[in-house]
């Protein structure tokens, strides 16, 4: 039985993207960064080397995840969060392939003792 080729801009998993809005203000009118639900993400899960591993835990961030997207010039690593099954992640790395255009997402878990970063 022969298996249909899976394209290579079909993406099997959903995501969502979060954005930095900081439109909102607190009693002593200081911006209050809140991140608002922007779309949905199609990805595919990566695998994570043992480099990034070493060098994600130089920086203090450990990489738990990768995914690959469709490339999209409007996500930053400072004002954009990933949602995957509830669990909201920030970007520590973007790679972009042009050539394919595609990017990587090197994901790591939000410290939530910080409040919002």
């Amino acid at each position: 039985m022969k298996q249909k080729k899976r394209l290579t801009n079909r993406k099997r998993w959903v995501s969502y993207l979060y954005q930095k809005s900081n439109d909102e203000v607190d009693k002593n009118d200081r911006p209050i960064n809140t991140f608002i639900k922007k779309r949905k993400l199609f990805y595919d899960p990566l695998a994570i080397t043992s480099e990034e591993k070493y060098l994600s835990k130089q920086n203090k961030k450990e990489v738990v995840k990768r995914i690959e997207i469709t490339m999209d010039r409007s996500i930053d690593e400072i004002g954009s969060r990933v949602e995957i099954l509830g669990t909201m992640y920030s970007i520590t790395r973007i790679w972009h392939n042009e050539v394919e255009k595609k990017m990587e997402l090197s994901l790591a878990y939000v410290d939530n003792k910080k409040g919002t970063e």
